[in-house]
């Protein structure tokens, strides 16, 4: 099982606005979680490789951030020999 995160501090941003005035923002600070887990299963003399995934675990939402929420992944692979 693999646990990572990502925890971001709040940045600033300059912007000028229309009367070319110099705005400064600040955005909010975030921390992302990601869970994964990959079990191998041997079966005979094959193995399957099972791969589960929950990013943004504590489902972060925010406009200024591109994710849109939880997502799941789930993935098998085998490998032909």
């Amino acid at each position: 099982m693999q646990l990572s995160g990502r925890i971001t501090s709040p940045r600033l941003y300059n912007e000028r606005d229309s009367d070319d005035n110099l705005i400064t923002t600040e955005s909010n600070p975030y921390n992302i979680w990601k869970a994964t887990l990959v079990k191998p299963f041997r079966i005979n003399k094959h193995t399957i490789e099972l791969t589960l995934k929950v990013d943004n675990i504590f489902n972060f939402k925010d406009p200024s951030y591109i994710n849109s929420g939880t997502q799941y992944m789930v993935g098998v692979r085998y490998a032909f020999k």
